[in-house]
């Protein structure tokens, strides 16, 4: 009886070492939790645009971070639709045309289509993107013994045509990053990643780029 009992006990504490070592290792090597909802009109899938103009993303009430996150979430996302073969008009374009007063209403035209489409002709642009940053941060006061902080990138983002204001498509992404080094990634680079497969998942949906 006591050696079933021994055997009972080192089987149990076996079996709570490998639970323990089994949860360490998650927590380890982090978790991802992405949502993505994507809604792409017909046109967009026959449509070819000549120019595309991103307006600078605007930061909603719940977003966490600063101003140059803001601009710098904007410029990455502006050069991976390059990258990726879309006509970008770029910023030195704009610079170039538009004058000072213009080029403030440009910084201020996030959302405002109307105002988006007199500088769009200006342009000769026929698409405008305009965006949203929803989330930017990285949290540090979850996980066991704060080794799992993870960041947290969110957008939206929509194609309008300017010619007769229709929305070609439109994305909305979530995507929280759990990693047990807090160090190994930032929330840029986390960002990076978001809209690079947010981008490529537009364009395997059938998206026009050009």
């Amino acid at each position: 009886m006591n050696m079933i009992r021994r055997q009972i006990i080192y089987l149990s504490g076996r079996w709570i070492i490998l639970g323990l070592s089994l949860l360490f290792f998650l927590n380890f090597i982090g978790c991802a939790h992405q949502t993505m909802n994507i809604k792409v009109s017909a046109v967009a899938k026959k449509y070819c645009p000549r120019a595309i103009l991103v307006t600078p993303f605007e930061e909603q009430r719940i977003f966490q971070g600063s101003k140059e996150e803001v601009i710098k979430f904007t410029n990455h996302f502006q050069k991976t639709l390059a990258r990726l073969g879309w006509p970008i008009v770029n910023r030195a374009r704009i610079k170039e045309v538009l004058t000072e007063s213009q080029m403030q209403d440009f910084l201020n035209s996030n959302g405002d289509v109307a105002g988006a489409k007199k500088l769009a002709k200006l342009l000769a642009v026929d698409v405008v993107i305009f965006g949203q940053l929803l989330c930017y941060h990285k949290e540090i006061d979850r996980g066991i013994n704060h080794q799992n902080w993870p960041t947290t990138v969110g957008f939206s983002a929509r194609a309008v045509n300017i010619n007769d204001g229709s929305v070609l498509w439109s994305i909305t992404v979530t995507d929280e990053d759990s990693l047990a080094v807090p160090s190994s990634v930032s929330v840029e680079a986390h960002a990076i990643k978001v809209v690079n497969k947010a981008i490529t998942e537009l364009i395997s949906q059938g998206v026009k780029t050009n």
